[in-house]
């Protein structure tokens, strides 16, 4: 199935966001070495290296913090808030 991360999706293949985020801290959080789950996920996928590599370069490793300048950066700033608002997090 295509990322929700990488512009190759169709609507069909967009699950929740917010529930995908979860079901991977869960895999994370409940594996028996959390940091390797979570290097696991990193090395198996390209769109999840490259989400936290953007998380480190505009967020300082705070994602919240990426996403607001990232959207800042490309002139999304509105949009950006827009999102953090309807998911509860501003």
């Amino acid at each position: 199935m295509p990322s929700i991360l990488s512009d190759n999706h169709t609507a069909t293949d967009i699950q929740n966001p917010v529930e995908i985020v979860n079901n991977l801290a869960n895999q994370v959080m409940s594996a028996a070495d959390p940091n390797q789950a979570f290097n696991q996920i990193l090395e198996a996928s390209p769109d999840a290296k490259n989400a936290m590599d953007l998380i480190n370069k505009y967020g300082n490793g705070n994602p919240k913090a990426a996403f607001m300048n990232y959207a800042a950066a490309t002139g999304k700033q509105i949009f950006g808030q827009s999102i953090l608002q309807k998911l509860g997090l501003k």
